[in-house]
């Protein structure tokens, strides 16, 4: 297939780099809750819109992205909150998820392209742990072992980034245990609610902005 059309708005350098990445995140979708969470599945379950938690936020490339480019990385998506109402953003993103992970080899390079269209266009950013929780809670290790080898590894070597920014300790720490591969590693610390920006935070993004 000829993904340049199929898998607008990803202007990726190369057809056979926009294959592989396809490929990567239809496998990638294709992981379930069940396997990661094991027999503790249901205690992690959110309350609210349990279908939309079964479901892998991957996260996405944008447009302008090649390998040697930067990802930004957080530990795990919102949405587990027993008081989370699901938003427009929701509505159309889960679908398109869904078409991804029950994507055929053929159709691979479409789901994705659908699923990036609802993104930004330069930098991918990406969930260590893909799966809601409950109570936005961190995944205990055998589940973000399990993310980590079998989803988020497999679409870094696809992606090749020269760069990883990780938003927030608890996702620079697991990044750290997991080995840096090939790319540096930056930790963005944050603050609760993402409501404003420490000094912290401002010195590590005045030096991110320089080396740009």
């Amino acid at each position: 297939m000829q993904v340049g059309s199929q898998m607008a708005p990803m202007k990726l350098r190369s057809t056979s780099y926009a294959d592989s990445v396809a490929a990567a995140f239809s496998a990638a979708a294709k992981a379930a809750r069940s396997d990661v969470f094991g027999a503790d599945n249901d205690c992690w379950l959110p309350k609210n819109h349990q279908d939309d938690a079964r479901l892998p936020f991957l996260g996405y490339v944008g447009a302008n992205f090649c390998p040697g480019g930067g990802v930004l990385m957080a530990i795990n998506p919102g949405g587990g909150s027993d008081k989370y109402k699901k938003t427009a953003e929701d509505r159309r993103l889960c679908p398109a998820l869904q078409r991804l992970q029950d994507s055929s080899s053929q159709m691979a390079a479409v789901a994705a392209g659908e699923v990036f269209q609802n993104y930004m266009e330069v930098l991918p950013t990406w969930n260590l742990f893909p799966f809601r929780t409950k109570g936005d809670a961190k995944p205990h290790v055998k589940a973000l072992n399990f993310s980590w080898e079998k989803i988020v590894s497999p679409l870094l070597s696809v992606l090749k980034p020269s760069q990883i920014i990780a938003l927030g300790k608890k996702a620079g720490d697991v990044l750290q245990k997991y080995g840096t591969q090939g790319w540096e590693l930056v930790t963005v610390p944050r603050t609760n609610g993402d409501s404003y920006i420490s000094p912290e935070a401002q010195i590590v993004l005045d030096a991110l902005a320089k080396g740009r």
